[in-house]
């Protein structure tokens, strides 16, 4: 007679996404990064099998690993710059194209502050006035008392 413990897990089945994600990471994530490292590794080794019969020794490798150590970097800058000189372009035809409108909108923009201000003096009216008929019902108070004394 067998009893099946009820606090064992079954491993649940993995779900479709789940699968799929796993299948997409893979090959878009590790697998370029492992294929770029290799390469990476076999041209250096080339290089430094190639640069023992120069009379350079090492010093070619070390020049070939510090550019393939910088080059991705600037390859970031580079798009970095690109996307900062794509937005200029972008302002400066902006610019061009709607001069009138920011005087519109600065206008529009006013109006609305104004409208803001008058909206929160309506609004802080009558706590301004229930606060000076209590402060001038205690002056009243203060002032009496100093009478009376």
């Amino acid at each position: 007679m067998t009893t099946h413990d009820v606090s064992e897990k079954v491993p649940a089945e993995e779900s479709y996404s789940v699968k799929v994600h796993r299948k997409e990471s893979f090959w878009k994530i590790i697998f370029p990064i492992l294929l770029s490292a290799v390469f990476m590794l076999v041209f250096l080794i080339l290089i430094v099998l190639f640069s023992e019969r120069s009379q350079g020794g090492l010093a070619g490798a070390g020049a070939a690993a510090a550019v393939l150590v910088i080059l991705p970097h600037f390859l970031g800058l580079l798009l970095w710059l690109a996307i900062l000189a794509g937005l200029a372009y972008g302002v400066f035809v902006l610019k061009q194209k709607i001069p009138g409108q920011g005087e519109k909108l600065v206008s529009l923009l006013r109006k609305v502050q104004i409208g803001v201000h008058q909206a929160s003096n309506a609004a802080a009216k009558p706590s301004i006035k229930l606060k000076s008929g209590v402060a001038q019902i205690k002056q009243i108070f203060v002032s009496l008392q100093e009478r009376l004394r």
